[in-house]
């Protein structure tokens, strides 16, 4: 009985691992398509080829092209055509196969149509004697031509129009504290923008491996659509790029110069505007967004202290005559000059870009900054207060900006040497950061 038993078993095991096995294809063919991440470089990186099984078709192009139409089933291939295309009808002459697509195939033009072309020829020639193929749009023109020519010779030359196409552009990611952009160069094609920025986009939401750099987005963050018109690029998101938001200014404004960085190195690309479920945005949680953004090299990171550099707080105004918001910055140390004095000067010296101003007047001139203890004394010519409506948020500016280096608890703000009169003396009397200023 066990014997019986034991066999039985065998006979079980053995049916089972027959089933497991896949069944090795009678007449194996290669049908291809394109790949959904391209690196670039070669045609075997643009293209990639999927194995299906030809038994009954054979030189039949007909069901060659019908078995290629189903599409591959590989997900990291898709097919290259624009969906509804359909051959309306072929012929051969001698070793050349005439292809008439309907309209839909029209759409495609530059490396996108070369691709195309690439994978049916490619795909055609090598499983047929067919030398060159000829590609037409019924009714219409194809990219300007009544048709075009791909032969099996020059198969070879879609690899130089990705070579001609490919840029290396960088991608800004925040660093481990949320406070600076940190670029990653990649290679990417530019010949279709609106593909670019969709890839960009996905980039900034997987950073490097192995690293400490984070992803600048929100999580769950998907970009809907992106249009580019008149240098203008309008990236439209999912509802967490708002809804998810970070708690802080600083991340906050990481979320949007990172996308802002990374698309503005395009050259048809010189501002950013963010829409969030087809709404344009205009706030951005803490941050007012005043208008398309441009790029700015002064949230780009790390530190360099072998360059001397120290990472400052400067606390700027972003629409807000009361609050202030926190801007990490990269300064540079002068020789003979304290970290107090060289927050002064950047301070005066800030241009404002996307929203965040100085202010301070730009023609302020400082008399003196020096430190004793724990408390910094300021002292600037008149034109710091040339203008009534902005003195209370630029003494605020400079109190919490020496008072974000950890040796200074105090700041004593004067002109000229005194304590301006009338309205304006109750603004110089709060000598300490109040949180309370700080969005």
């Amino acid at each position: 009985m066990k014997k019986w038993v034991s066999l039985l078993l065998s006979v079980v095991i053995v049916l089972l691992l027959s089933a497991c096995s896949p069944t090795p294809m009678k007449d194996p063919g290669k049908l291809y398509y394109k790949r959904i991440e391209p690196s670039y470089g070669s045609i075997d990186s643009v293209i990639a080829p999927e194995t299906k099984e030809m038994s009954g078709i054979g030189n039949d192009i007909g069901k060659i092209l019908d078995l290629y139409f189903e599409g591959p089933e590989d997900p990291s291939l898709e097919s290259p055509f624009p969906r509804n295309t359909t051959v309306v009808k072929w012929a051969t002459i001698d070793n050349t196969l005439l292809l008439t697509f309907s309209k839909e195939f029209g759409q495609l033009s530059g490396v996108d149509l070369t691709i195309a072309c690439g994978c049916i020829a490619r795909t055609i020639t090598e499983l047929t004697s067919i030398q060159r193929i000829n590609f037409q749009v019924e009714n219409t023109l194809l990219n300007g031509e009544h048709s075009i020519s791909m032969s099996r010779k020059n198969l070879e030359l879609i690899d130089d129009s990705m070579e001609r196409l490919v840029t290396n552009i960088t991608v800004y990611y925040s660093d481990a504290n949320r406070r600076y952009l940190v670029g990653k160069e990649i290679s990417v094609n530019r010949a279709d923008q609106a593909d670019v920025v969709a890839y960009l986009i996905k980039q900034l939401s997987t950073p490097p491996k192995d690293s400490d750099l984070l992803s600048p987005l929100p999580d769950g963050t998907k970009l809907l659509d992106a249009t580019i018109e008149n240098k203008v690029c309008k990236v439209n998101f999912s509802s967490e790029f708002d809804g998810r938001v970070w708690r802080n200014a600083e991340a906050q404004r990481l979320s949007l110069m990172s996308v802002v960085n990374t698309l503005t190195q395009m050259e048809q690309i010189d501002h950013v505007e963010f829409y969030s479920e087809g709404n344009l945005l205009t706030q951005y949680r803490l941050l007012h967004i005043p208008g398309p953004m441009s790029w700015d090299d002064r949230v780009i990171g790390p530190v360099r202290t072998g360059l001397k550099e120290f990472d400052a707080s400067l606390y700027l105004s972003n629409g807000s005559d009361e609050y202030l918001v926190c801007v990490p910055t990269r300064v540079q140390q002068t020789s003979g000059m304290t970290k107090a004095e060289m927050i002064v000067r950047e301070l005066i010296a800030y241009k404002g870009a996307n929203g965040f101003v100085s202010p301070i007047p730009s023609n302020t001139k400082i008399n003196f900054v020096t430190v004793q203890q724990d408390t910094c004394y300021i002292d600037l010519s008149k034109e710091f207060i040339e203008k009534p409506d902005q003195v209370s948020l630029a003494v605020r500016c400079l109190i919490a900006s020496v008072c974000s280096l950890k040796e200074i608890q105090n700041a004593v703000i004067t002109v000229d040497g005194t304590v301006p009169a009338g309205e304006l003396r109750s603004y110089f009397e709060q000598n300490t950061l109040d949180p309370n200023w700080i969005l």
